[in-house]
């Protein structure tokens, strides 16, 4: 069977499924579990496939998160590294947190006496995922590489990925909605080969959510 590594952009693929599914406020109470997100994409892939050949086993997860601060979000920060720690139990699971940028708004014309708002973001994240595309796709113990994303500025990473590795099979993830038709935008590397998507409902969003309390970030 094929060794996959799973990669996902996290933050990206959680907030893209609570628009594909227009999530209730139960579902937006719950956070992805990267292993049970991978390993259900993986068993749904190979449902779908016609080539035993091509059936693949998973290897490992790689997970690219944003981190909330520890002194601007203290209980956000607190949560998020209480994930990566209880994610990380598995030794297939590698969980990368990178701290998110906080700057604020300039005050608007109506309150000009306002502070304005605190924006946070993700910086680096993108990167991130670009470089373990590109290395995992050349590592000698991964036959399959499958970016769970929907941001496009991954694109070159997929095109540079299967230009150097072309003995690695590369696919990508993406939420869709059939009812809706919601999530069909998905990543489309220029590339001479089409890349295969994994095209994900909702029975995947439902098999990787654990509860929490209250919302992260």
């Amino acid at each position: 069977m094929l060794k996959a590594a799973v990669l996902v952009d996290y933050q990206n693929v959680h907030l893209t499924s609570l628009e594909v599914f227009d999530s209730d406020d139960e579902s937006r109470s719950s956070s992805l579990n990267p292993l049970l997100f991978a390993t259900c994409l993986i068993e749904e892939r190979n449902s779908r496939v016609k080539d035993e050949r091509l059936l693949a086993k998973l290897k490992r997860v790689e997970v690219y998160r944003g981190l909330p601060s520890s002194i601007h979000d203290p209980i956000d920060n607190a949560r998020n590294l209480e994930q990566k720690r209880r994610w990380m139990e598995d030794p297939r699971v590698q969980v990368t947190l990178r701290p998110l940028k906080y700057s604020r708004t300039r005050p608007s014309k109506a309150n000009a006496s306002s502070k304005g708002y605190v924006v946070k973001r993700e910086k680096g994240i993108d990167v991130l995922c670009a470089l373990a595309v590109v290395r995992n796709a050349q590592s000698p113990d991964i036959d399959l590489v499958v970016l769970a994303s929907h941001d496009s500025d991954l694109e070159p990473a997929l095109e540079e990925a299967v230009l150097l590795s072309p003995e690695t099979k590369i696919e990508t993830a993406s939420w869709f909605n059939p009812s809706t038709k919601k999530g069909w935008i998905r990543l489309n590397p220029r590339v001479s080969t089409p890349i295969w998507n994994n095209r994900l409902g909702r029975s995947i969003l439902t098999c990787s959510q654990e509860k929490r309390n209250t919302s992260s970030t």
